[in-house]
């Protein structure tokens, strides 16, 4: 298993080859020119396309693809998205496994959010990738907090099996928001200093250099990623809770004061 990231503005999007039948799925595609042509450089067809969110944001991308690429079907959380394209559409509303050439991938279901998170093995050889769109990003969350999203998300990081993965389960997100995140974080906890600002450093420089600031880990994250830490006294204190509060009440405090602080970042996320 290979895969390709696909950078566009502050969107990620990503080819996932099967190197073994050229198999090959487009997750969150948002530059179709680019996609197809990383799928032709490596001989590779697409079969697929899986989206973590509804964003509007993938409707150009996906109607491109179907033009261009006889037989695609369409994976994602909503019966909304796309209606008109009931036929080539595959609705998720539970977790499910699904197999394409040699890649094993399970899909997550966000409640009733219409996200979806792709857990993806190939064989043995290939680090196990997790793609989790706005969920979980390089130091954060995009998640917006509006009715239910805190439960949403604490079921999407704490209940969906994602802190059980290998610590070295690779992390790609759907959106490039490490820097501002990372400073968030730095914000909560400042005990934490040396581990989060070693990251941030590393994402300005990559950054810098017109790169791909992911993927990071399962176990990166949980060092210093305050939604992958709800349960820190520290983090409490941040956000005038008391210390006996309980994790769902600091994620929504944790939602709350990231979309306060950083509302023009996320003006264009979707719940």
């Amino acid at each position: 298993m290979e895969v390709f990231t696909i950078p566009k503005d502050t969107f990620y999007s990503y080819l996932v080859i099967d190197e073994r039948t050229n198999l090959s799925v487009a997750i969150d595609p948002i530059d179709t020119q680019q996609i197809l042509e990383v799928a032709k450089f490596n001989l590779a067809r697409i079969s697929t396309i899986f989206l973590t969110n509804c964003n509007n944001a993938y409707i150009p991308a996906v109607e491109k693809l179907l033009q261009e690429v006889p037989g695609l079907t369409i994976h994602v959380g909503s019966d909304d998205f796309m209606p008109e394209l009931k036929k080539k559409r595959i609705v998720v509303h539970r977790d499910k496994e699904l197999g394409f050439g040699t890649l094993k991938i399970r899909c997550f279901s966000v409640r009733y959010s219409g996200h979806l998170m792709f857990f993806v093995e190939g064989d043995k050889t290939s680090p196990i990738a997790l793609f989790c769109g706005e969920e979980l990003t390089v130091g954060g969350s995009l998640f917006r907090y509006e009715k239910n999203s805190p439960l949403y998300l604490y079921h999407a990081l704490y209940n969906l099996e994602i802190l059980q993965l290998p610590g070295s389960t690779r992390i790609y997100c759907s959106r490039e928001f490490s820097i501002q995140s990372l400073t968030f974080a730095i914000g909560l906890e400042p005990s934490n200093l040396s581990t989060v600002q070693s990251r941030l450093d590393w994402a300005k420089k990559t950054i810098a250099q017109k790169l791909p600031a992911v993927p990071s880990t399962i176990e990166d994250e949980r060092t210093y990623n305050p939604f992958l830490r709800v349960h820190l006294p520290e983090i409490k204190a941040k956000l005038m809770l008391p210390l006996d509060a309980k994790p769902l009440q600091t994620m929504e405090f944790l939602i709350k004061k990231f979309q306060e602080q950083c509302q023009n970042l996320i003006s264009d996320t979707i719940i």
